[in-house]
């Protein structure tokens, strides 16, 4: 049987990792062509310099090579293919080259200036093709395509051969150019990105071993089959089941190819941006080493008197495969067999056995329904231990039971299944799954079930408390950031990058970025500090004069983490709330001394904004227009009148209007005993004044880092305008709205738009992204010492 035969596989891992790479490269070569042409041109300069050192026949020889090299190569193979049959890897292979170079031709039209293309008469005429011009960067972006879509389909060797062919073409294009182009990385990303996704929409070939290769690694271990079929036509792990020469029994073949490193990797890289370091798996060194634990996980198992298959060897196949012989355990998986079939006796059987791995100190981590069997004999037994972990900690093997409670529960109930972990594992040890209940403390395939049963996790939850007797407890804080949030950001950030042309020329930016005065740095940074320092006092005074200073102050440099959790500073909020209920104040005082501070801020804002506002005789800035008073004194009677129609709605009055009031009197009872402190109002309502001074300086000493020109009152307003209009804007920090507001003020004051979009990036990075790095540790460190 041909093991290897053609099944075309769409998303696989190494075409979504091949787009990563690709996408990445690409936004570094757009980088470094907008803010980096002089830099880069000099290296090129001193790549050709020596180039051209070389004899004119010598050039003209390794020129017209590559040249031909880039004709004949992509005619031959078309010429086999055809010959072959092999038809959609040949249309898959022109689809790609013509949508990469047209891509490129379309960016290059548009951006030459900025990309550094080259015009013919730049080019020196030493080629067989053409002139040196040839191969162009479309042709290299058609070439890194063709590569790109013909990688699956080659072996190893050849796969890096294609590659050191147009790295060599990509260096001979450089180096023949009289002024070399800053787009060849483009180019060659453009290919890369293009191919990737010609292979994601129309699959590419999985990366399964010929089956005269796996044999002769199998026959190299001393092995001798007689027969071989696979057993699992749609898992991304292919399984084979064996017969061989003096053994008595069937074996199961488990294969590991090279692509699961790529799906690994993937995996982690998104499991570090959204969930916490404790989540994050750490990786294996290579394929092999995971195999061997998996292997060893397994041993353990079955010395703990777990039912699991017996490891009868390991090895690798010439490709880079890796292979798994054990023996074959017969039953029916649980997902696919009657709830009859799964009886008191069977859930003894599997509950003991997960004590006995308990005892063992190992855990599972996947106990899926696809990974138990029930056996002829009314036994369970357990299967694949590849994501097991050897001295594993209680967190960790209270998962496993968690898990299998929620696997059991789609098919025989809840009730059923928690009676049954109940009278063998005791109620201490179900009793302890209670904070693991939830999504993403379950792996992929669990979580999916859960997903597809809304309430099931509650209703876990529940049956686990009413039959253990434990209280409620809080869910374990696993991830760091929500996909949403990510998509918030990226958009903000997108939609502000989209708006500079707008906002100003490019080229005007850039000029003025280089012209800046760098000494105003550390000013810059020491009035950004400083925000924290008064955010601290602000927050001591709202909340106690008695709470600890430093931790005070450690939770409000947390916050500058949190603030890319949600918009209008949801995240900054819920950590102060955390923060006091573990400095001891009960929930609602908690709460009441957050929305005090926030309230304390919102009241300083609107009076400073007035403030500078009337201090600059202006009644707009910018394209931003102040209403006038009649508009004012309408738009608030409206407000007023839409307020007294909602309380007559009797729902309203008790789900939105009773709440309110309950927030209102705790926080009216938390303000009564600030106002008894002149020290805490002196702290609340000065810390708020003096974190909006901190915040307008810092953006006055960026303004003057770009040539100044603003008096203190407009540089005030412009602020205070911005972070008004940013306050309502759906982004983490108000991306994109802050930014292209306080640009647009600048710019209405009178300064130029290249300085302004200077100045205002200078500030953002300041005050926004460089707190974010030191907020995550000091999160961190609170988490880990009790504070959060």
């Amino acid at each position: 049987m041909d093991l290897a035969a053609r099944r075309y596989e769409r998303w696989a891992a190494d075409d979504r990792m091949r787009l990563v790479v690709g996408l990445v490269v690409l936004s570094v070569g757009l980088f470094l062509a907008a803010l980096a042409q002089n830099t880069i041109g000099g290296v090129e300069a001193d790549l050709v310099s020596w180039f051209n050192r070389l004899p004119d026949q010598t050039i003209g020889l390794v020129v017209g090579a590559g040249q031909l090299i880039v004709v004949v190569v992509p005619l031959a193979v078309w010429v086999l293919l055809l010959w072959r049959r092999q038809f959609r890897l040949w249309g898959m292979q022109v689809l790609a080259m013509n949508v990469a170079s047209w891509t490129l031709t379309l960016i290059e039209s548009r951006y030459a200036d900025r990309l550094g293309v080259i015009e013919d008469t730049n080019t020196i005429s030493r080629g067989w093709v053409a002139d040196a011009g040839f191969p162009s960067s479309s042709v290299i972006a058609a070439s890194a395509a063709f590569v790109t879509v013909s990688a699956p389909w080659l072996s190893q060797r050849w796969r890096r051969a294609t590659w050191s062919t147009l790295i060599v073409l990509v260096l001979l294009r450089i180096v023949a150019s009289g002024e070399p182009p800053l787009d060849i990385m483009v180019a060659v990303a453009m290919g890369m990105v293009v191919g990737s996704l010609t292979l994601l929409v129309f699959g590419s070939p999985r990366p399964t071993p010929h089956a005269t290769e796996l044999l002769a690694a199998l026959r190299a271990r001393g092995m001798n089959p007689t027969r071989i079929e696979r057993v699992d036509t749609d898992s991304s792990t292919p399984r084979y089941q064996l017969s061989a020469q003096g053994e008595s029994r069937e074996l199961i073949v488990k294969l590991r190819t090279p692509q699961d490193r790529s799906s690994d990797l993937l995996d982690r890289l998104w499991a570090a941006v959204r969930l916490r370091s404790s989540e994050v798996e750490r990786p294996y060194s290579s394929l092999k080493r995971r195999v061997e634990h998996e292997a060893l996980a397994t041993t353990v198992a079955s010395s703990a008197g777990a039912d699991v298959p017996t490891i009868l060897g390991l090895g690798d196949t010439e490709s880079g495969t890796v292979y798994l012989v054990s023996s074959r355990v017969d039953g029916t998986p649980l997902d696919a067999c009657d709830n009859d079939l799964i009886t008191p006796a069977v859930l003894t059987s599997l509950w003991s056995q997960i004590l006995d791995l308990r005892g063992a100190r190992l855990a599972h981590r996947n106990l899926a329904l696809t990974n138990v069997l029930i056996g002829g004999d009314k036994s369970a037994r357990i299967l694949d231990f590849d994501r097991a972990e050897v001295s594993a900690g209680d967190r960790d093997l209270n998962r496993d039971v968690a898990e299998l409670l929620v696997s059991l529960s789609t098919k025989i109930g809840v009730p059923s299944t928690v009676t049954s972990a109940v009278e063998t594992l005791g109620s201490d040890v179900v009793a302890a799954t209670l904070p693991q209940l939830q999504p993403l403390a379950l792996p992929p395939e669990i979580r999916s079930l859960a997903q597809r049963h809304k309430s099931l996790l509650d209703e876990l939850s529940v049956a686990v408390r009413d039959q253990t007797g434990a209280e409620e407890v809080e869910l374990e804080q696993l991830q760091r950031v929500r996909p949403k949030t990510i998509l918030m950001i990226v958009a903000g950030s997108l939609a502000f990058y989209s708006l500079l042309p707008q906002l100003a020329n490019v080229d005007e930016t850039v000029d003025a970025l280089g012209d800046a005065n760098l000494w105003w740095l550390p000013a810059i940074i020491a009035g950004s500090a400083a925000t924290y320092v008064f955010a601290t006092m602000s927050a001591l005074g709202a909340y106690s004069l008695d709470l600890p200073v430093l931790a005070t102050f450690r939770s409000q440099l947390a916050s500058s983490f949190t603030a890319l959790v949600a918009p209008a500073n949801a995240g900054g909020m819920a950590l102060g709330v955390r923060f006091l209920q573990k400095a001891g104040f009960a929930t609602p005082a908690a709460s009441s001394a957050v929305g005090l501070n926030a309230l304390g801020s919102i009241v300083v804002h609107v009076v400073l904004l007035f403030a500078f506002v009337s201090w600059t005789g202006q009644t707009g800035v910018g394209s931003f227009d102040l209403p006038d008073t009649s508009t004012a004194l309408v738009f608030i009677a409206i407000v007023l009148a839409v307020c007294g129609l909602l309380l007559l709605i009797a729902p309203v009055r008790r789900r939105v209007i009773g709440p309110i009031i309950k927030i209102l009197r705790s926080a009216g009872g938390h303000l009564g005993s600030v106002f008894t402190s002149p020290i805490r109002v002196l702290a609340l309502f000065g810390g708020s004044a003096l974190i909006t001074f901190a915040y307008a300086a810092t953006l006055g000493f960026s303004v003057e880092a770009f040539g100044g020109g603003l008096s203190i009152p407009e540089i005030c307003t412009a602020f205070m305008v911005a972070v008004t209009i940013a306050t309502i804007a759906p982004t983490p920090g108000g991306l994109g709205a802050l930014e292209a507001t306080m640009i647009a003020a600048l710019a209405g004051f009178g300064m130029d738009h290249g300085p302004a979009v200077g100045a205002v990036l200078t500030f953002r990075v300041a005050t926004f992204w460089l707190p974010i790095l030191p907020g995550w540790y000091t999160f961190a460190w609170m988490q880990r010492n009790g504070e959060l």
